[in-house]
């Protein structure tokens, strides 16, 4: 299997921000592990840590990411999704976004330095209403 490793710096706040990342990542894999919207997340699979010649450093261990959704827009007839297409990718981001929210209780705080949040955030809350989606 083919793995990305994500190497955190000796910089300061580098290590722990990596550490702060891993201990969201167990908690969003380990909130509700039945809950569909967990298979559209990409997390942490594994983590080690090497000690170098300034300090140690954490790898977080991920599976590769796929094809962007920019650049997959760029195959489609005319560079735009078809209705089909982008019901099914906004249904799925929804359903991910649900299981964040409403099981994990995690906030992205965006900024340039994104932070995750495990504060609850009422005002995000919402339900997705089960709908068939056609081929």
């Amino acid at each position: 299997m083919l793995s990305i490793l994500k190497v955190s710096t000796h910089d300061t706040g580098h290590t722990e921000e990596a550490f702060h990342e891993l201990r969201i990542s167990y908690q969003i894999a380990s909130a509700s592990p039945g809950h569909p919207g967990l298979r559209y997340l990409r997390l942490v699979q594994d983590s080690f840590k090497i000690l170098g010649p300034v300090g140690q450093h954490l790898f977080l261990v991920y599976e590769p990411m796929r094809q962007p959704l920019w650049l997959f827009q760029r195959r489609m007839p005319g560079g735009v999704y078809s209705l089909d297409i982008l019901a099914y990718m906004v249904k799925f981001i929804l359903i991910g976004l649900n299981y964040l929210h409403n099981m994990c209780i995690v906030t992205h705080t965006g900024g340039p330095n994104p932070r995750y949040s495990t504060t609850h955030c009422t005002s995000f809350r919402f339900k997705i209403r089960e709908c068939a989606l056609g081929p």
